[in-house]
């Protein structure tokens, strides 16, 4: 039986890897396939770009760490992170999981509330759906951002929540259109509230 491994982030540890690929259209089929994957690889814990991320054995489940070569630091396939070059075991190994665990909080924070207060998740029950909006900086009023502008125009992308039309509230920004959508759906997905406009989703 060949042994099943998995590919860890170098950075983060964490295994959640996507790998940018290219597909063609199967005629026969009727399906786009897979046709190569590429070896640009990006973590959506920790948002590392890498082309060389680390493989360890995918149904391991004692204790057994991997150190990373590339760094120094090490992965614990029961969940635990271990800087296992410094010798940091025992309580200080725990101490350091949690460090890491709330990191990753900070990081899902900044990346999906960076307009709310504090960075922190709003009541989602005050509001009704999600919209995506285009802005810009206001030439004509330096830290002033005009909202809800043309693709074409707009410098990035902000999430807002609205409770009706017109009364809405902005969630977080993001550099890209893509980039909003992924965050739009993830915030989509544990708010239970719908993306678009009311007359846009019911139809």
């Amino acid at each position: 039986m060949t042994e099943r491994t998995k590919p860890i982030c170098p950075n983060c540890g964490g295994d959640s890897l996507v790998s940018d690929a290219a597909a063609r259209w199967n005629f026969e089929t009727q399906a786009w396939e897979l046709s190569c994957a590429n070896d640009d690889k990006s973590c959506d814990d920790c948002g590392n770009e890498t082309g060389s991320p680390e493989w360890i054995d995918a149904d391991r489940r004692d204790p057994a760490f991997h150190v990373f070569k590339t760094n120094g630091a090490g992965y614990l396939a029961a969940g635990w992170w271990v800087r296992c070059a410094e010798g940091v075991f025992g309580p200080e190994l725990e101490r350091d999981n949690a460090d890491a665990a709330r990191w990753r909080i900070e990081e899902k924070r900044k990346r999906l509330f960076n307009c709310c207060t504090n960075s922190l998740a709003p009541d989602w029950s005050q509001f009704s759906f999600f919209v995506i909006g285009g802005c810009k900086d206001d030439p004509d009023d330096p830290g002033y951002t005009l909202g809800l502008c043309s693709d074409e125009e707009a410098e990035f992308w902000t999430i807002y929540a609205y409770r009706e039309p017109g009364d809405g509230e902005a969630i977080t920004d993001c550099k890209t259109k893509p980039e909003a959508e992924a965050a739009a759906a993830e915030l989509s997905q544990f708010s239970d509230l719908p993306i678009g406009w009311p007359s846009a989703v019911e139809a």
